[in-house]
């Protein structure tokens, strides 16, 4: 639960946040925003945004509640942020996208379905119990660049990129469509599915959860966003942990510009024009950032 930061020459220089619950310090952190010059992690364990000032000092948390109540994302821009919220109930879980806070409705809004009660055996014989949408439900995806967001709705080809509350492109295309399978969602998981609590590891058996859970009418098109700051869209349209990743790319003004395979959605773009894509440590087992120049 660290964040480190590198020079433009790929270089490591310091490292801000540990793992703790004071001003500055991170359970699980599952998001890296930038509000003006203050640096923001969400902490998805306890709720609240972590923070440091342009000297890297820690700042107090902010509490995920009132107006940002069900928030599982969010990014600011300047004058406002953008929101997605999941709303949980017994008859259905759903995901909605707001161009701020102050709005009442939302920009987008997605229905997942009904969720089912899956439980997990756990270390020492106790068990958990967990609400689960149907696999592959429709989903909403966003990356932000300044003051831009790129945003994608349930399981269509439909792409929306927004400049604040302006919309200025969309992106569709008309791809034949299938039913995702059972073996699209051991994709999700190679190593199954566990759940790691303080006290113990539980673990979901994958063909009950499957079972019980069901699995959408149609496999999404899109899993995953980047918006980059030169304005390029890159869209990923294979399912997450399967091989090769394909990822198609467009420009600025929402032409096609090609088809990738083999990369991760990019993290960053450098001035260089070389672009930051994550990939696969063998030593570590990790991930590692890796420069990379794109020839066409």
């Amino acid at each position: 639960p660290a964040i480190r930061r590198f020079g433009r020459d790929g270089q490591y220089e310091r490292s801000i946040g540990r793992k703790g619950s004071a001003p500055g310090e991170m359970q699980m952190a599952i998001a890296l925003r930038q509000q003006g010059d203050t640096i923001t992690a969400i902490d998805g364990a306890r709720n609240v945004l972590v923070r440091w000032d342009p000297g890297f000092e820690p700042l107090n948390d902010i509490r995920i509640e009132g107006v940002l109540e069900n928030a599982s994302d969010l990014a600011f821009r300047f004058g406002g942020m953008w929101v997605l919220k999941q709303d949980h109930s017994a008859q259905q879980i759903a995901m909605t996208f707001y161009l701020d806070t102050g709005t009442t409705e939302p920009l987008f809004r997605v229905e997942q379905g009904i969720p089912s009660m899956v439980r997990a055996g756990c270390a020492g014989g106790t068990s958990i119990a967990m609400a689960q949408p149907p696999f592959f439900s429709p989903d909403i995806h966003f990356d932000v660049a300044g003051a831009r967001v790129l945003t994608s709705v349930g399981p269509s080809y439909d792409v929306h990129l927004y400049e604040g509350s302006r919309p200025i492109a969309r992106v569709r295309r008309d791809i034949p469509s299938r039913a995702p399978t059972a073996a699209d969602v051991a994709k999700l998981y190679p190593n199954g599915l566990t759940v790691g609590l303080p006290s113990s590891t539980c673990s979901f058996e994958m063909d009950a959860l499957v079972k019980e859970a069901g699995v959408a009418e149609q496999m999404p098109f899109i899993h995953g966003l980047a918006l980059l700051s030169d304005g390029t869209m890159w869209v990923q349209r294979s399912v997450r942990n399967e091989s090769p990743v394909v990822l198609d790319v467009f420009g600025s003004d929402g032409a096609y510009a090609g088809t990738l395979t083999g990369y991760q959605l990019p993290v960053g773009l450098l001035p260089n024009g070389e672009y930051l894509f994550p990939r696969e440590d063998e030593d570590s087992g990790g991930l590692v950032i890796a420069r990379t120049r794109i020839v066409k």
